[in-house]
């Protein structure tokens, strides 16, 4: 399953980050680790819904 970097536009088979990282020497300025999927959740807005008597919460 190919990694895409969609800051500097290219494909690999690994990390992209990790192929920055050995190409340059550096570690990749545009990496961001992903937040597990709880905290996330819980960092949400709620989104409001239309009911029948109004909006719901």
């Amino acid at each position: 399953m190919p990694y895409g970097c969609r800051l500097m536009g290219f494909k690999t088979k690994v990390l992209p980050s990790i192929e920055v990282l050995r190409a340059d020497g550096h570690f990749c300025l545009g990496f961001e680790e992903k937040g597990s999927p709880r905290s996330e959740q819980a960092q949400k807005p709620k989104r409001l819904k239309r009911g029948g008597r109004g909006l719901v919460v």
